[in-house]
């Protein structure tokens, strides 16, 4: 909603984007930072506190100013 404008004129893709909205998401994307010592890859699950498998890591890094492994990733709902 915060991207692409649903209500502007027809354009490619558009019944698609409309469709999903009304269906729905079952998943989110979120920022999370590392507890310990590595850096979070593409394809890494993401667990929950009590170590269930919840999502999988689309990108992460070191960043230098947090001086701490941060990353994003898709979980369900």
């Amino acid at each position: 909603g915060w991207v692409v404008k649903l209500d502007k004129k027809d354009f490619v893709g558009k019944n698609l984007l409309v469709k999903a909205k009304e269906k729905g998401l079952n998943c989110q994307l979120i920022g999370l930072k590392m507890l310990e010592r590595g850096i979070p890859r593409h394809g890494y699950e993401i667990f929950s506190k009590d170590h269930q498998p919840i999502g999988k890591i689309t990108s992460g890094t070191q960043s230098p100013s947090l001086k701490q492994a941060i990353g994003i990733g898709y979980v369900s709902k």
